[in-house]
């Protein structure tokens, strides 16, 4: 995708405009304003933010073919002209609203002419997907207008028109800063409008709504401060004002920076793909064009060493005798292979024979046109590529493999080779081409040749492009011509130059594109997100907020583990899954916690709460969820099976045994444990209160064997 300097700018400005927008909205609404107009306000502030993330989206996907990016520009577009009608609607009756709000009772006109506008916009709209009167995209996923463009434009700008009438018709009613306000919100996007109608290109209607908007709050802060001073300086409502003004500031700054970085990093982005992505395919390039000739050449190559040909070359001098042999053995290979061409040149005699038989005898000294053998044989190579005409093919343009011919001892016999049909080659360099968005040249060393997809020229002033010195097979060397980078590489089996230009050298991942803004508005979000939490925490008073996060803790304090209120809202959530009858039910108290606290104080006594509360977590936490539901009373919901659960509690019993504390001795429990899957049919509560009837048999139970009274 190429995308330029000014797209990237527009794209950033317009999703930082949408987040700057966005919260202007959240700002406004944290302040708990009542008006009508200012809960307007909220609504135009969000419908802008709204545009400018689709501009911005329509602007980064357009010129990809692929099937995200075709849906993607026209939901974009169809959004962008559906917004900017809403938008103009939205304002028609925030201005209806601050004249209400004035005393003043507007006429009705203008609101009905903005209404059937509106609607008639939604049908034209709507035409517009099946018929593209309005607009369309070419197959390269660009968009363009049409007639109707203009016909939806002048309806648009009778609407803004009639907004405007408005505004300058009460304008008496109005104060300075707000008339200036509503009439440069109407007035601006009527100039862009008649702007863009000639010259296509920055979305300036769009930014300009943002400015606008921006510019009709500030007017309304203006006159909230007035009568908050008026009001005998009402603290809270200048308070609220003043950090909105921070916050605005904060905006600004990190805004700033924002586009700065946005630009810098996708231009590096650009530049880096650009260069990384063109050499890719210039490798790959290089690969195919091989690999085009590969077979010929093989071809060739395996005649020039087939005995039979050898044969007929060495008693060439007997012309009748070879004539028919050549001809078939050089028909099997046009017919084997489909060559436009298959010829033979023996050297002995100068004969030069086709797939026809033989056509001519080779004069290199006096016929211009056999002096490609003389060149290729001064060349000293096995093999060599030629663009030359076929004179046997009404003289077409073809490209010649020629091969010499040895015998075994490395005496020359002749040359063989085989003729490809130009159009074809230059049919696959177009090819890659269109795939790429490169344009291709093929050259020979000696500069005599030079091939592109468009045209084929021969001769010593055939160079059309410059090749750098230092140029050689291993790598491409990468150059500029005419803004356009190009690289060159001596395709070493071809021994030609290939030269591969990048007509796309803003190539841009959309990926690569977007997640550095979203990096950098995520920390505009932080820095936001801490003003506003200044903002709520004055609002909100702390203190009353603290106290209640205390009282719907779900945490005891004393202990760490879930309270009585987790437990219920658990026991919710385990009921509505149906999965109670998994679980295994704990309800634990301890034993002599009374005579503690009375003997040793309530300090002691919570040490023997904390230390039991250990014990279970380290003991019984592995296992499922632990509570404590009331002084000394805890509660475990468990997930284990009957051995695991006689295991831990095992543990349990010897670590409390040897648990001691500072001033406390070993911890004693009773407790009642309950399989729920024995007992299907009832829900958690009840199973935790047949849990509890099996703890106090326990504790009876162990005040009998110890003899100690039991207090209460």
């Amino acid at each position: 995708m190429v995308i330029s300097d000014l797209e990237i700018t527009q794209a950033s400005m317009e999703l930082v405009g949408g987040f700057v927008t966005a919260m202007l909205a959240v700002i406004i609404i944290i302040n708990r304003h009542e008006e009508t107009s200012m809960k307007l306000i909220v609504k135009m502030f969000f419908l802008s933010a709204a545009l400018f993330v689709f501009d911005a989206l329509a602007y980064l996907f357009r010129g990809n073919t692929n099937s995200l990016s075709l849906i993607m520009t026209r939901v974009s577009n169809l959004a962008v002209f559906f917004l900017n009608f809403l938008l103009a609607y939205v304002a028609n009756e925030y201005i209806y609203s601050i004249l209400r709000e004035k005393q003043v009772t507007p006429v009705k006109i203008y609101r009905q002419i903005v209404r059937f506008g509106f609607w008639t916009a939604l049908v034209m709209l709507a035409v517009n997907l099946f018929t593209g009167w309005m607009y369309f995209f070419d197959a390269s996923n660009y968009y363009h207008r049409d007639w109707g463009w203009y016909v939806y434009t002048g309806l648009s700008l009778v609407c803004l028109s009639a907004s405007c009438t408005l505004v300058i018709r009460y304008r008496k009613a109005l104060d300075r800063l707000t008339l200036f306000s509503l009439l440069s919100f109407e007035l601006f996007p009527i100039a862009a409008v008649v702007i863009q109608s000639i010259f296509y290109g920055i979305s300036i209607t769009n930014i300009g709504i943002a400015v606008t908007i921006i510019l009709m709050l500030v007017a309304y802060l203006v006159n909230w401060n007035r009568s908050g001073i008026s009001e005998r300086f009402n603290t809270e409502q200048l308070r609220r004002s003043y950090d909105t003004t921070v916050l605005f500031a904060i905006m600004v700054v990190s805004i700033s920076a924002s586009i700065m970085s946005c630009i810098f990093s996708i231009r590096q982005i650009s530049a880096e793909i650009s260069v990384s992505s063109s050499q890719v395919i210039a490798h790959i390039v290089n690969d195919r064009i091989e690999n085009l000739f590969l077979r010929p050449i093989t071809v060739t190559e395996t005649m020039s060493k087939d005995y039979s040909l050898q044969q007929y070359m060495s008693k060439s001098n007997q012309q009748e005798d070879t004539e028919e042999e050549m001809a078939a053995y050089l028909e099997s290979i046009r017919s084997g292979f489909d060559y436009q061409m298959v010829y033979a040149v023996c050297d002995q005699s100068g004969a030069y024979y086709t797939y026809d038989g033989f056509v001519k005898t080779v004069d290199p000294e006096h016929d211009p046109t056999d002096a490609w053998y003389r060149d290729f044989l001064a060349t000293g190579q096995n093999y060599a590529l030629q663009a030359d005409t076929d004179a046997a093919n009404n003289w077409d343009l073809s490209m010649f493999v020629n091969t010499a011919v040895r015998d075994e001892d490395g005496q020359l016999l002749g040359v063989c080779g085989v003729g490809l049909e130009m159009t074809e080659l230059q049919r696959q360099l177009a090819e890659f081409e269109e795939k790429y968005h490169i344009r291709i040249t093929l050259s020979s060393r000696t500069g005599q040749a030079v091939i592109t997809s468009e045209s084929v020229r021969l001769g010593v002033d055939a160079v059309s492009v410059q090749v750098p010195q230092g140029v050689n097979g291993e790598s491409f060397t990468l150059w500029k011509h005419d803004d356009i980078t190009a690289m060159t590489k001596l395709a070493e089996g071809l021994d030609w130059y290939l030269t591969v230009e990048d007509l796309s050298p803003g190539r841009v991942d959309i990926t690569k594109l977007i997640v550095p803004n979203v990096v950098i508005f995520m920390m505009g979000l932080f820095m936001l997100a801490v003003a506003f939490c200044v903002i709520t925490i004055r609002e909100r008073k702390i203190a009353a907020e603290l106290l209640e996060k205390r009282k719907t803790s779900l945490s005891d304090e004393l202990t760490g583990l879930k309270n009585r209120r987790a437990l219920q809202q658990d026991s919710k959530e385990l009921e509505q899954s149906g999965k109670i009858y998994q679980h295994i039910v704990i309800l634990m108290d301890l034993n002599g916690l009374k005579a503690t606290n009375d003997t040793l104080g309530h300090q002691a006594g919570d040490e023997l709460i904390i230390g039991t509360a250990q014990c279970l977590r380290q003991c019984l936490g592995e296992h499922g969820q632990l509570y404590r539901t009331g002084g000394d009373e805890f509660v475990a919901v468990l997930h284990c099976s009957g051995q695991e659960l006689e295991r831990a509690l095992k543990e349990f019993d010897q670590l409390t045994s040897i648990w001691r504390g500072a001033q406390t001795g070993p911890i004693s429990t009773a407790r009642g444990v309950v399989n729920c899957a024995d007992y299907p049919y009832l829900n958690l509560a009840a199973l935790i209160d047949m849990a509890d009837r099996r703890m106090y048999e326990d504790k009876k139970q162990y005040y009998l064997n110890t003899g100690k009274k039991q207090r209460h």
